[in-house]
């Protein structure tokens, strides 16, 4: 019987034994691996051992390192009066301690920690040692830094920030909302976020939440929300999931940004780009740099390019011409809200150059107090405009030129004096590159030069080769005004050698004198004439250069100049009727007095 009471007592000692021994490796493998700082610390306050945890924390590679070594050595000396009363308080109390402490790294650096410490003592009751468990406060601190941050930046900003759970139940409910939506904290908060939802737009909200709580992140929704007092804002949403600490998603957050006014501009800009669209007329609005920020259709009409194409280039690589830039920067300092106009020449997209009329006003881009100079501009199209006052200019020097022409032969000029009016006549007032009258010839040939003005070179006596198959002669077999806009379209005749040197591209040619003027024949009799006496033409080195309206000018110079050749024929004629009766009348004189000497002559 003792026997087995001493066997199972052995047994009973040996399982204590090895559930004690179980315990210590426990507790020792606990120790070694906890990420907090653990230490054991003699009464004389040197460590007896220490956990890697605090080791890392004060900068050592190895526990070892520490055991030995006080801790008031490593601690702040700001620290130890205060760590000193803590330890008397221990002992004499037996209440644990718990404070914020400085130690001083073994590089010298000083890490703040969170300190917890108490008492161990032996079977006797008496203090055996100081356990101590530390932990970087900054880390703590940091956290609750950002947390606060977090807090304050929900609690200032200006949107309408709404947590709610998975259930749609409103948890976070930030003053912007209550700005928004109308409803304070304690309205909102336990309630569905579902009553901020309109009718039409019922269950919206639980897709949203669904589509987040799988893990979805949806930035600037546009929808429509209602307020308390059943007011409906415009919003732009960005809704994103709230995780736990294990990563799990809990809820989700939204912000909110009434974007009711900036819609409403929105659409007002929308329709006033319309109504600029539906005006006759090109408006753009540039930047402080020259860049194109608005391009309506009337400039697409105007100018060639289309929106795409213009907006953020720069108006002088569209459509100024390069002559005309130093001009355009002087404009462009002009001040912010002065109107101001202007006309200049300017080019499409096609390099067709134009006249333009341009009122443009300063005006500021972007909020006040960051806002930039822009230009907006209104441009039209004055090309016929130009036209009409050309025309009308034409028109009044033309019947000025024809009644100087005029004069001048009333005043009985020289025929090569008209000649060389009429040329520089039709120069001055078509503005052509050059202008020459021709005279035909009674057989056919080669036309003669005989006034010019534009060319220098050119010979006046010089005859026109080629000429006979050309525009003079296509005029006078025509006995019509002849217009030829592009020479390399024209295929009713060839241009002579002369317009083929000086690159002629346009020309206008008109009759000069009718059926019985020819120069050529002075002493002949008037009806046995019958061809024109020559033509009068006008050249341009630009094609489409003629203008619509010259003919009746030009064909007003010809007829009066034709008038006045006619009078010269006619005055020269006469002059040689009354040289040949004079010499016949004083054939007849001699004669008579012959007559009379030979009758004296006649014995009685």
């Amino acid at each position: 019987m003792k026997a087995q009471l001493h066997e199972a007592g052995n047994r009973a000692r040996k399982t204590a034994e090895d559930a004690l021994r179980e315990s210590e490796e426990l507790l020792a493998q606990g120790f070694e691996q906890s990420p907090i700082g653990m230490a054991l610390t003699n009464l004389d306050g040197r460590f007896s051992l220490v956990n890697p945890a605090f080791a890392r924390l004060l900068g050592y590679a190895a526990p070892e390192e520490l055991v030995g070594v006080s801790f008031a050595s490593l601690t702040h000396p700001h620290d130890a009066p205060e760590n000193v009363a803590a330890i008397r308080a221990i002992l004499e109390h037996d209440k644990p301690y718990r404070a914020k402490k400085r130690y001083i790294r073994k590089d010298g650096a000083v890490v703040d920690v969170l300190l917890a410490a108490g008492v161990v003592r032996d079977t006797r009751g008496q203090p055996a040692m100081f356990f101590t468990q530390v932990k970087d406060s900054s880390e703590h601190s940091a956290a609750g830094c950002e947390r606060a941050r977090l807090a304050a930046i929900v609690e200032c900003s200006q949107d309408a920030i709404i947590g709610k759970d998975r259930a749609g139940i409103v948890t976070v409910w930030n003053p912007g909302a209550q700005r928004l939506y109308g409803y304070p904290a304690s309205e909102a908060i336990g309630r569905p976020v579902s009553q901020l939802v309109p009718e039409a737009h019922r269950g919206e909200d639980r897709e949203i939440l669904d589509r987040v709580l799988a893990g979805e992140r949806i930035e600037h929704y546009q929808t429509e929300r209602v307020c308390k007092n059943g007011s409906v804002v415009n919003v732009s949403l960005s809704v994103s999931p709230i995780h736990d600490a294990a990563g799990r998603v809990t809820g989700a957050s939204s912000i909110a940004r009434d974007v009711t006014s900036a819609r409403r501009a929105h659409e007002q800009i929308a329709l006033q780009a319309q109504l600029l669209d539906e005006v006759d007329a090109a408006v753009t609005l540039t930047d402080g740099e020259g860049v194109v920020r608005y391009w309506s259709r009337g400039a697409q009409q105007l100018y060639g390019y289309v929106a795409a194409e213009a907006v953020g280039r720069k108006i002088v690589d569209l459509i100024i011409l390069e002559e005309n830039r130093p001009e355009l920067s002087l404009r462009a300092g002009a001040q912010t809200g002065r109107p101001g106009d202007t006309e200049s020449e300017v080019h499409d997209k096609h390099g067709r150059v134009f006249p333009v009329y341009v009122r443009h006003r300063g005006v500021s881009l972007g909020v006040p107090g960051t806002a930039s100079p822009g230009l907006i501009s209104v441009a039209i199209d004055i090309t016929a405009r130009r036209d009409a006052e050309q025309a009308i200019r034409r028109h009044a020097e033309g019947q000025e030129e024809i009644a100087d022409l005029g004069r001048l032969a009333l005043k009985g000029a020289p025929l090569e004096d008209l000649f060389d009016y009429a040329v520089g006549a039709a120069c001055r007032v078509l503005s052509s590159d050059c202008a020459w009258l021709v005279e035909r010839s009674p057989d056919a040939s080669d036309p003669v030069l005989i006034a010019e003005v534009g060319w220098p070179d050119q010979k006046t006596g010089e005859r026109i080769a080629g000429e006979g198959r050309s525009l003079s002669g296509y005029a006078v077999r025509s006995q019509m005004p002849v217009v030829v806009q592009d020479w390399e379209q024209e295929l009713r005749f060839a241009p002579s050698s002369q317009r083929l040197a000086r690159k002629v591209r346009s020309s206008v040619g008109v009759l000069v004198g009718d059926r019985g003027v020819e120069r050529h024949a002075r002493s002949a009799s008037v009806g046995h004439r019958d061809s024109p006496f020559g033509v009068l033409e006008v050249q341009y080195t630009q094609s489409h250069a003629v203008p619509s309206d010259c003919v009746p000018f030009l064909t007003g110079l010809a007829r009066v100049l034709g008038e006045a050749i006619r009078s010269w024929y006619a005055q020269d004629m006469i002059r040689s009727q009354s040289s040949s009766l004079e010499a016949m009348t004083e054939s007849l004189r001699s004669l008579v007095s012959d007559k009379e000497r030979l009758i004296e002559q006649i014995p009685g």
